[in-house]
């Protein structure tokens, strides 16, 4: 049904009708017959409405506003409020925001999964303000925020916010949310559109109301029709997410005798000829002291090799290795890469270490302080029978190819770290892997603004590039790594952030839309030309389609939040990427500064907004610079945390940290990995919060079953909702619910 006024429009359906007006786009709502409130303010002063039009669904009219006309269109779909605009030149439109007297508070897609926060809790709404004041739709999490007060809410869906903004802002000393959507030379041809939702207080409702529209659409496969195109996804199930290190294909531990090895080096590295000799030539001459030193250490009968000196022998080879033998070319690419003739170089390797050390060194087979086969047997003795395995440079997994296939045939997913986001110059010095494209890449391929500067790349250096433009290099080298290396998963760094630019470029002008299609489909070519299980940073809505694992939703990269975490000295330091084999920003402890610490992992804030809408559509854990094990006084939190979402914890690992981190791991799988096993693949159907600290949490999901969490440093009565009465939370309990039966679990202290 529909009414018109002067002024307004009205549009009514069963359970909820709407006024507009056509001059502002102020917005009032009501659900059923209750008073009409405040659902969007007005975007601007009065305008000029020219050839209002109604139809059987709704109506169509052109505004105008200081000489900027809008296409404006308003339906329902049914009971939702669905407004489309459309410019005629470029411009910003300030719409919707929400009014102070609906916005009492917020559930809001920040920080990944997604956080509730009330309107005049300053501390936190100012904390919020200056990290993600402004925040690219196309980054979001999740398209959509939530306005809640007393009884009611509304939620706003940006149906098309890649060139749209979510704005907080302080108002009076009120949080204050709205959207800005930029029409560029881009996108004048395609509208703006907004879905608004009234409903009851439910502070997961907009997630809700947002899954019922991505089940419309072509952009949405649950995990199970995911699994059923590729079984390996499966594997997923109670498996937790672990990266594992090495800096080289040797390790300590592959030496067996190190005082031999040691004497022996000394004795042939000036003989020409030897092994020894060629290994000792390349030893640049600031390290030889160092070599030096280990050498005296290991002299005479009484000799040994310290720890210290282990580790040092071991990086100068790994160091060195690749700079003595050079692998004949296979298959050349743009870059410097061939992943194709690293099969023989290994044996190469392998070969030349042996025969110079007889006797001295483990099977070449087992080599390896990260991929491993001794990682493996590791794995299965603590009952963990089924993993996510990512390796930081796919050489890791070249150097060691038994362990690989010792990894998929216990179950296990194995896959590489890769990114095609940055591109660097040739010359670069402090440069890595994957940004090595080119030369012609990198000249060629950036994003440029619209002031013709280029975008500059990640860490500020190189540049962002166009994803059209690498479109080719892209996927040959993905097939090529991914064969040589005989992966069943593959990592994608960047793309599933949604991270994109309009590109002006006078060679490849290209608008957001295209890119993130283009990056849609780079992920849809690891999944159903490769046949790889996905994995990406994030993993937001967008690529929902292909992506089946997202690291970043559960804890997103924080390090940036506090300076204090980059300072070094400071408590909260996060670390270095060094050593090599077990850099201390993944595997060093720190505590977290207090306003970052309560943002990222305190209870009271956590909304699973991510889980309702995608739980079974993307695995997602943590960012991997803050994993499980990270952030000192969290771990319970955390731990938590992954059982009442049901998301997977995510580590790393070396063999030189299994014996201080491998007992954690395993006590919590026997908690979490069952639970895991069940859930992993269920629609998450309802979350709420059961005590008023919000300390006693409760989700549901599509197969019956209810997980009830109790956050708190001090048992808590179990609640009702269906669940037993009378009985006691522990600390660290949670309540499993099914059919019926409660039972009580009770996770280890991680802390």
């Amino acid at each position: 049904m529909t009414t018109a006024s002067a002024e307004t429009v009205g549009l009514v359906s069963p359970d909820a009708r709407f006024e507009i007006d056509t001059e502002t786009l102020a917005v009032k709502g009501a659900i059923q017959a209750s008073d009409l409130f405040d659902v969007a303010e007005a975007a601007f002063p009065d305008g000029q409405v020219f050839r209002m039009e109604e139809s059987a669904s709704g109506y169509h009219w052109r505004l105008s506003i200081e000489g900027q006309a809008y296409q404006v269109t308003a339906s329902l779909d049914g009971d939702v409020l669905l407004v489309s605009i459309s410019a005629s030149e470029t411009s910003a439109l300030d719409w919707p925001r929400s009014p102070a007297d609906l916005g009492q508070s917020y559930a809001l897609p920040v920080f990944g999964e997604g956080r509730l926060v009330e309107a005049d809790d300053a501390q936190w709404a100012d904390f919020l303000i200056s990290r993600r004041g402004q925040m690219d739709g196309s980054e979001l999490s999740l398209p959509f925020w939530t306005a809640l007060a007393g009884d009611i809410s509304a939620s706003y869906i940006l149906q098309t916010p890649l060139d749209a903004n979510l704005i907080l802002a302080n108002e009076d000393g009120r949080l204050s949310v709205g959207a800005r959507q930029t029409f560029t030379r881009f996108n004048l041809d395609e509208p703006y559109t907004v879905r608004i939702a009234l409903g009851p207080a439910d502070p997961v409702i907009g997630a809700k109301y947002f899954r019922d529209y991505l089940e419309g659409t072509n952009h949405f496969r649950t995990l199970a029709q995911k699994a059923a195109d590729n079984p390996d996804i499966a594997k997923l199930a109670g498996a937790p997410h672990l990266y594992v290190h090495d800096s080289g294909p040797l390790s300590p531990g592959d030496i067996t005798d190190w005082k031999g090895f040691v004497q022996r080096f000394a004795a042939r590295r000036d003989e020409s000829g030897t092994f020894s000799a060629v290994l000792w030539d390349a030893v640049p001459a600031e390290n030889r002291k160092e070599i030096n030193d280990l050498i005296e250490e290991a002299r005479g009968p009484q000799g040994y090799v310290s720890g210290y000196g282990r580790t040092t022998m071991t990086r100068f080879i790994n160091l060195v290795l690749p700079e003595v033998l050079i692998a004949p070319p296979v298959a050349s690419l743009p870059g410097g890469h061939d992943p194709a003739a690293q099969e023989a170089w290994i044996n190469a390797a392998r070969s030349a270490l042996t025969g110079e050390f007889p006797g001295m060194m483990a099977d070449p087979a087992s080599w390896g302080g990260g991929l491993s086969s001794g990682l493996v047997e590791e794995l299965q003795g603590a009952g963990i029978d089924t993993a996510w395995i990512g390796t930081a440079n796919w050489l890791e997994a070249l150097w060691h190819p038994e362990a690989v296939k010792v990894a998929k045939d216990a179950g296990y997913l194995v896959g590489t770290y890769d990114s095609y986001a940055s591109a660097h110059p040739e010359d670069l010095v402090d440069t890595w892997q994957t940004a090595q494209q080119g030369q012609e890449i990198y000249e060629a391929a950036a994003y440029t603004r619209e002031d013709g500067r280029k975008v500059t790349g990640f860490a500020g250096r190189g540049v962002y590039v166009n994803p059209l433009e690498v479109r080719d290099y892209a996927r040959t080298r993905m097939k090529a790594v991914s064969d040589a290396a005989r992966f069943n998963s593959y990592f994608i760094d960047v793309d599933a952030t949604g991270l994109s630019y309009n590109d002006y470029s006078e060679d490849h002008p290209t608008g957001r839309a295209e890119i993130i299609a283009e990056l849609r489909d780079r992920i849809g070519y690891i999944a159903n030309d490769l046949g790889l299980v996905t994995a990406s940073e994030n993993g937001t809505w967008l690529f929902s389609r292909d992506l089946v694992i997202g690291h970043g939703i559960t804890t997103p990269p924080v390090g940036w939040m506090d300076p204090r975490m980059r300072e070094r000295g400071s408590e909260y330091y996060r670390g270095t990427y060094w050593p090599p084999e077990r850099p201390d920003i993944y595997f060093k402890s720190t505590p977290l500064p207090e306003p970052v610490a309560d943002a990222m992992y305190a209870p009271r804030h956590r909304l699973p907004l991510f889980q309702i809408a995608l739980h079974d559509s993307i695995i997602t854990s943590h960012h991997w610079e803050y994993g499980s094990l990270k952030p000192v006084g969290q771990r319970d939190r955390i731990g938590l945390t992954q059982i009442l979402h049901m998301v997977p914890p995510l580590y790393h690992l070396h063999d030189s940290v299994l014996k201080r981190d491998m007992p954690l791991i395993q006590a919590y799988h026997e908690v979490w990995g069952p639970l895991h096993a069940e859930l992993w693949d269920q629609q998450m159907t309802g979350f709420e919060f059961l005590s008023e600290d919000r300390l006693v949490q409760r989700t549901e999901f599509a197969d019956g079953t209810a997980l009830t969490v109790n956050f708190a440093n001090e048992p808590r009565l179990l609640p009702g909702s269906g669940l037993s009465t009378g009985e006691t939370l522990p600390v660290r309990g949670i309540a499993v619910e099914k059919g019926g039966e409660t039972r009580i679990l009770e996770m280890p202290a991680l802390d």
